[in-house]
């Protein structure tokens, strides 16, 4: 769908997991209700998973677990339901206690809980919806498969008059995911955690023969997405196997001129994450890139960054653009001089 090496492709295997248990319990939920313990616990796990790589890629396991939860109250199944719930806590607590550790360990643990959790949730209400208009046509083919899941499952439930647990599960799971991705659109590789889920809803409700519109609908759409992955990856390998990035060439040419004894004292205004790694550095300020975006969903960002300049006096500050149109010229001005420059990046070291 795009660049690749994104959260959502590493959520995908515990969403699929996720979703192999849910289907395993569908499959006997009429004759015995009872939902194993164990595979709440692994339900907790995945969910903790996700939700740690960011907070909207765990909505197929949060919606099926709610849906496994209504399931149950309806089969007044409570004590098993505490017994799930309990369990369910601990998957998450393996997950969350370590990684919780890690961060306390190193002074950080609030500022990882507001990243992931507090932040995410204001990026996506601030900037993760666009109009279906912006792009008319890539949005049909974005949600052409939730369409076709959402049709599936009403033919055959009004077709065999009959709504079963794996009906309900399925369908509120499918209806979570595209309210999801309906507030948070912004990028195509977002529709990426609802694969898993549509090819369940393939597997179940898809007659695989030469008779089946669905199938053809199905066997279509397929075939488009895998025309458009093979020219988006044809055009990457080509960028990055075949023709030299000429903004990766030309930025790690320059950052060789920043003596290595400097480089753990190198920060960058409005540059691109992959400026550092042109460089092999790491950036020595939590807020090290597109100051300008984050600070849509928290305005406090830009000043915090200057303030962190003027304050700690970084050995270097890149900038994308000569002025950045904020307070952080006059400190640049006062206290730093422009060594070096190109198209993409200027570099400029603290005064003598």
């Amino acid at each position: 769908m795009e660049n690749g090496n994104l959260t959502e492709e590493y959520s995908l295997p515990v969403i699929s997991c996720s979703c192999y248990f849910f289907v395993k319990y569908t499959l006997n939920a009429k004759e015995n209700p009872t939902h194993p313990r164990l595979w709440a616990m692994i339900y907790g796990i995945c969910f903790a998973i996700t939700s740690l790589l960011r907070m909207n890629n765990g909505v197929t396991i949060a919606a099926g677990v709610f849906a496994i939860m209504i399931y149950l109250i309806y089969r007044k199944q409570y004590l098993n339901l505490v017994w799930n719930l309990v369990f369910g806590l601990i998957g998450i607590l393996v997950v969350f206690i370590p990684t919780a550790i890690y961060f306390y360990l190193n002074s950080s643990l609030s500022e990882m809980i507001y990243a992931t959790f507090i932040y995410n949730f204001k990026y996506a209400g601030n900037t993760g919806h666009i109009s279906v208009q912006h792009d008319m046509k890539l949005f049909i083919m974005l949600y052409f498969p939730m369409i076709l899941s959402l049709a599936l499952i009403a033919v055959k439930v009004i077709k065999d008059h009959k709504f079963e647990c794996a009906d309900f599960i399925l369908l509120f799971t499918l209806i979570m995911n595209i309210l999801n991705l309906w507030v948070a659109n912004r990028f195509p590789h977002y529709f990426l955690v609802f694969v898993p889920l549509y090819y369940l809803i393939l597997c179940r409700y898809v007659s695989f023969n030469l008779r089946s519109v669905a199938m053809w609908l199905a066997l279509l759409c397929a075939i488009y997405y895998l025309n458009i992955t093979a020219e988006r990856t044809w055009k990457l390998a080509g960028e990055v196997y075949v023709d030299d990035n000429p903004r990766y060439t030309c930025v790690a040419e320059d950052m060789e001129k920043i003596p290595p004894e400097e480089r753990d004292s190198v920060i960058g205004y409005e540059i691109m994450a992959m400026d550092y790694l042109a460089g092999d550095i790491l950036p020595c300020y939590k807020y090290y890139t597109l100051q300008s975006s984050w600070a849509v969903s928290n305005p406090r960002i830009v000043p915090e960054f200057i303030d962190w300049v003027k304050t700690q006096n970084p050995l270097w500050v890149l900038t994308a653009r000569e002025q950045t149109g904020t307070e952080l010229d006059n400190v640049l001005g006062e206290k730093y001089e422009l060594q070096f420059q190109n198209p993409y990046i200027y570099f400029y070291r603290l005064a003598d």
